[in-house]
């Protein structure tokens, strides 16, 4: 793999390794021996379905769970990055069965990853529990692009996730990896009162919500205090590379609700997210002028968001087995996994 695009910009991106992704990565000492990724895309050649450069489409035609392996182990230099949680890489105009099949059809080579099937409310209920039958495919990924209503930066989660998906999630007991909108995402009123009434109607399904509840303007990340008493929410915090969200919301609901996660293969890309005003920025490389920019230099996101996790742990004291379980303990338990599996 040499090249991917970032969200809607159309520029190409080289994440070949450097030696400063090699140094700065060297300086994340608090890594485990078993990592479990827990918000990684993989994508089969047919998924873009035609579609014009934009959300990943700028990457290779195929990108496997094999390409995430060594994409760790050659950057990380260790063995530690074993199995992980797997999706389709989501793109607007997605076949998305095509897209499920080849996720089974990996997974199925790596009996220790779980998957979830990459959702729209134009699919069939009938097609959908099909997928969720299979043994390794463990929730569903629905994603804001395929909501119903006109603007999909302020859609609610209704939009692109109708009630008869929270349905078949808690009739089986399903992860749902839920990527937030509007403009405060976590913090946003109608997202809380959603989370709410789903969670309590279907209380055995299991809602992560990525990136710290899309806290990449950090003070959002204070709307976890409104579902806070809820048991079956949880975060990752994939391409988050600030530590203040990851410290609130270890101050406030210790370690046991955060899982670490890479956003593979957006965590190759050489951005970062960065809090500014009362919303973010991505912040790339082609951005910055080295004449009028010396000192900057950017490394990967996986490298950045580690270092922002690293900063958080130390901040909040936590051990090393609180650290361990962000990084495999929690995932095992959520996806109902023997933790003493060798993966």
């Amino acid at each position: 793999m040499s090249y991917i695009y970032l969200t809607k910009i159309s520029l190409m991106y080289d994440f070949r390794y450097r030696a400063n992704d090699f140094e700065l990565a060297k300086t994340l000492s608090f890594l485990p021996e078993k990592i479990f990724d827990f918000h990684a895309h993989i994508q089969g050649a047919p998924d873009r379905n035609g579609q014009t450069p934009g959300f990943y489409t700028g990457g290779p035609g195929l990108v496997s769970i094999a390409d995430w392996r060594k994409g760790f182990a050659d950057l990380f230099q260790c063995s530690s990055f074993t199995e992980g949680l797997f999706f389709p890489g989501v793109f607007l105009h997605a076949d998305t069965r095509s897209s499920n099949n080849y996720l089974v059809e990996e997974l199925e080579k790596n009996p220790g990853s779980r998957g979830l099937v990459l959702v729209s409310p134009s699919d069939s209920e009938e097609v959908i529990r099909s997928f969720l039958a299979h043994p390794q495919v463990v929730g569903m990924k629905p994603y804001y692009m395929y909501t119903t209503e006109p603007d999909m930066l302020q859609t609610s989660i209704r939009g692109f996730f109708p009630e008869w998906m929270w349905r078949v999630a808690g009739d089986t007991g399903s992860i749902i990896m839920m990527h937030l909108m509007r403009d405060k995402a976590v913090a946003d009123p109608l997202n809380i009162a959603e989370i709410r009434e789903m969670c309590t109607r279907y209380p055995s399904l299991k809602l992560i919500l990525a990136h710290v509840g899309r806290s990449f303007h950090s003070p959002n990340v204070k709307g976890i205090d409104q579902v806070s008493d809820l048991p079956n929410v949880w975060y990752d915090m994939s391409a988050v590379c600030e530590p203040e969200a990851m410290i609130y919301l270890l101050k406030k609901l210790g370690s046991s609700r955060l899982l670490w996660g890479s956003d593979f293969p957006l965590s190759h890309m050489r951005a970062r997210p960065v809090t500014i005003g009362s919303g973010f920025i991505w912040i790339e490389e082609t951005a910055i002028n080295p004449d009028e920019h010396p000192f900057a230099s950017l490394t990967m996101l996986s490298v950045e968001s580690l270092r922002a996790l690293q900063n958080a742990c130390e901040i909040t004291g936590l051990n090393r087995g609180e650290i361990d379980n962000i990084f495999y303990g929690n995932a095992m338990k959520i996806i109902n996994l023997n933790i003493q599996t060798k993966l």
